[in-house]
């Protein structure tokens, strides 16, 4: 990312020259869910009128899935269908089921366990939240633009160089778990411009981070610097 760049050059006193930046890319044949909407939502016991909010990650401090947890209820008590679906797995696990249990709105609070594959997840999916308190460049992220579920995230590391704020997703500052749920408050309030929101984000990922970019600039640096001792 150009914020690990940056980080490299100011931090470590890298020299800029010596550093090349290759975003992450995404293949698109692992766009298609191989899963009917309808039997995965009977699978993990969701209603079938169900608005669902997704995340997924690594249970770790640095995701902050706690502030997705304590900025859902005024969500639910707004919306009365919607449903916050987290997957993924890790240390924080526990920590998490508690927090959920201490929630007013805990039976609507899904953790799923580790997924092998969140595209069946992104074909349910409203929206898709992050709530990273740091990050470099979050493959989910530009998973879920090209399944083109738009994107509410904290604006940090990498996020900044995928999502522009108010064109091709919604980004809130970390930590601001009231900013999180107004935010999300907003999107579900406002679907048609969402779309259009997830439309451009889908485009700029099959411009600028598919995986055949990111072989041809791996390529390119290689050949460059082949037989100069680099």
């Amino acid at each position: 990312t150009e914020a690990g760049k940056r980080r490299l050059i100011e931090k470590e006193k890298v020299p800029g020259e010596k550093i090349i930046v290759v975003h992450n890319g995404i293949e698109k044949s692992a766009l298609f869910p191989g899963t009917d909407p309808e039997k995965l939502k009977k699978e993990l016991a969701l209603p079938q009128d169900g608005i669902f909010l997704f995340h997924a990650g690594h249970f770790l401090k640095k995701k902050a899935q706690v502030n997705l947890i304590r900025s859902f209820p005024p969500v639910a008590e707004k919306f009365s269908r919607v449903h916050l679906l987290i997957a993924g797995d890790g240390p924080l696990k526990k920590a998490l089921e508690k927090e959920i249990s201490l929630s007013p709105c805990a039976g609507r609070i899904h953790l799923l366990g580790f997924r092998k594959n969140i595209f069946d997840i992104f074909s349910i999916s409203r929206l898709f939240l992050l709530s990273s308190l740091w990050e470099g460049m979050p493959n989910v992220i530009l998973e879920a633009m090209l399944s083109g579920v738009p994107v509410v995230a904290t604006g940090v590391g990498g996020v900044t160089e995928i999502i522009e704020d108010g064109i091709n997703g919604i980004l809130v500052q970390p930590d601001d778990i009231v900013s999180l749920s107004q935010k999300v408050i907003w999107a579900l309030e406002n679907p048609e411009l969402m779309k259009t929101f997830a439309e451009k984000a889908k485009e700029k990922v099959l411009q600028e981070f598919s995986l055949d970019q990111m072989v041809e600039k791996l390529e390119n640096f290689y050949l460059r610097n082949s037989g100069q001792g680099s």
